[in-house]
């Protein structure tokens, strides 16, 4: 179902946010990054994190707007002895791609966060010569509004310092069944993960039927666990498909299992 919050923004964007501008204005609108943030629709995101966990891999983490679709999310990293930002790209797989392209591979809801959700990042590679040279002594999110708008927003996030850390296990034996005798009713179970201290993300892709459209929008529903709970139950409506669940493990606060081998099963007849 979409959110009232959802169309508001929408209808905002298209209507009010959206109106063309020509080519002399957007000429004159040069954007400029900044750590101000200059969009006053979207929450400005925050609780920046990156690890570092081996073999010049890591990890990003930030705080998001669950309801951000208009900006593009790009990332960055200066290695010893220069200033010099050099963009890296994270790993890509077709689990959460966001509403913009840029692969998200965790949305992951934040408890009573506000409509934040944690949006992680995987990166191999990223030394000053790719697996191996100087590891990057600082890393980089910069969000950037889409054209189109009557303003502009260019924000980069302060310095990331990467922190060494080991990320926890994902779980396994993942199997999603419906639960008989119910309509629209799933079971999600797992195997326990021993490195899953804060718990775990089951993260539930739905194809959620929006009647505006005439038809199917994706979307993701995320589930959070206690560290010893093995599984979840949840209502698909009558209208929505299930795709497919996901589960990650949590160590530490938003320290979350490598989003390139967590399991992901469509349901089960």
């Amino acid at each position: 179902m979409v959110s009232l919050r959802a169309l508001a923004l929408a209808v905002l964007a298209g209507v009010t946010l959206a109106s063309p501008l020509d080519k002399s204005e957007i000429q004159n609108l040069v954007p400029r990054q900044s750590t101000t943030w200059n969009d006053p629709y979207i929450k400005k995101p925050y609780a920046f994190a990156a690890q570092a966990v081996g073999n010049c891999n890591y990890q990003i983490t930030f705080r998001r707007d669950g309801f951000d679709s208009r900006h593009t999310i790009r990332f960055y990293a200066t290695y010893p002895g220069s200033s010099t930002r050099r963009e890296i790209t994270p790993v890509t797989r077709s689990w959460t791609t966001s509403r913009t392209g840029i692969a998200d591979y965790g949305l992951y809801t934040v408890p009573n966060g506000n409509n934040y959700v944690i949006s992680v990042h995987r990166f191999t590679g990223i030394c000053a010569s790719g697996s191996s040279g100087s590891a990057p002594s600082s890393l980089f999110v910069r969000s950037t509004l889409g054209d189109g708008y009557t303003y502009r927003n260019d924000f980069i996030s302060p310095a990331i310092t990467p922190v060494t850390a080991t990320l926890p296990l994902p779980p396994t034996n993942l199997r999603v069944v419906k639960v008989a005798g119910t309509t629209g009713n799933y079971t999600a179970s797992w195997s326990p993960s021993s490195s899953a201290t804060g718990g775990y993300y089951a993260l539930i892709r739905i194809r959620v039927y929006a009647s505006e459209l005439g038809g199917f929008v994706p979307g993701t529903r995320t589930m959070v666990t206690s560290p010893g709970q093995t599984s979840v139950t949840f209502k698909i409506y009558s209208r929505d498909e299930l795709d497919s669940v996901a589960v990650s493990s949590q160590a530490a606060t938003d320290v979350v299992s490598d989003p390139t081998i967590i399991p992901i099963v469509a349901p089960s007849a």
